[in-house]
């Protein structure tokens, strides 16, 4: 098995799905995402950009090449965020977007309480 189906498999796993979910997430039949997992076959370059969007990678890390000097650390972070938030359904995004427009908003109980307390 090649690192492509090895990183494949990490993110079906650390997604917490299910392999039909993320055969559905990334547009794929079960049976052919089986295939790219255990590595009986690789996918074609359309579907490589298909689960690259979906995991928000790029295909140097899924294929284990080298970045290239431009993929700062920021950038893989963001990559990585970017990556987990298309895992989520509608209603988590939506939480997540609320809970960042208000996190003034939020008390701080550890350290005080009040709007803000503790924070520098």
């Amino acid at each position: 098995m090649g690192i492509f189906s090895e990183r494949l498999r990490r993110w079906i796993r650390e997604s917490g799905q299910s392999d039909a979910e993320a055969a559905r997430r990334l547009g794929l039949q079960p049976q052919r995402l089986s295939n790219y997992v255990t590595g009986k076959t690789q996918p074609d370059i359309e579907t490589i950009v298909r689960i690259c969007t979906t995991l928000g990678v790029s295909p140097n890390f899924l294929f284990g090449f080298p970045a290239p000097e431009a993929e700062t650390e920021e950038a893989l972070i963001a990559q990585a965020i970017c990556g987990r938030l298309k895992a989520l359904d509608s209603a988590k995004l939506l939480l997540i977007r609320d809970l960042i427009a208000n996190i003034d908003a939020f008390e701080y109980p550890e350290h005080g309480g009040g709007r803000g307390a503790g924070r520098k």
